[in-house]
């Protein structure tokens, strides 16, 4: 993947950065079993999922949904809390790595980037209570 392919993922990143977002970004290759992040530990980085399959760990584990462009743990990041699980990679894949120090002075300086930010994480939440729901119901109707 080239630096040039960065940008689409989840907003015009390159424009936003005026063509220095490769001085506080980088593109990581994970192999497989790889740690994204662990539980406990303190956001530094925000991450943009480019391409492989993730898995979560908590109490137990199971497999994320993600699609190329979506933050990765940024729940944590914005509510300046540790990560409350681990995420690894279940196969080989990318990561776009951004500091999130840098990304937050970017936040402050262009209040139309936290809008998008917000919009994504909404959706993001909104997706997760979807599939929660669905995974209540039929567990209830298993158990009758």
């Amino acid at each position: 993947m080239t630096k040039t392919n960065v940008s689409p993922y989840f907003l015009n990143l390159t424009h936003l950065f005026c063509d220095n977002i490769h001085q506080c970004s980088y593109i990581k290759h994970y192999s497989y079993n790889e740690v994204l992040y662990t539980q406990g530990d303190v956001p530094c980085n925000l991450y943009i999922f480019l391409s492989g399959r993730l898995r979560i760990f908590r109490e137990t584990q199971q497999n994320m949904d993600c699609v190329a462009g979506e933050f990765i743990g940024a729940q944590a990041n914005f509510a300046d809390i540790c990560y409350p699980e681990t995420v690894k990679f279940f196969s080989p894949g990318e990561a776009l790595i951004i500091r999130f120090d840098l990304f937050k002075e970017k936040i402050a300086r262009y209040p139309s980037l936290l809008k998008e930010v917000i919009e994504c994480l909404t959706r993001k939440q909104k997706i997760v209570i979807n599939v929660l729901d669905k995974n209540l119901a039929y567990s209830l109707l298993k158990a009758q």
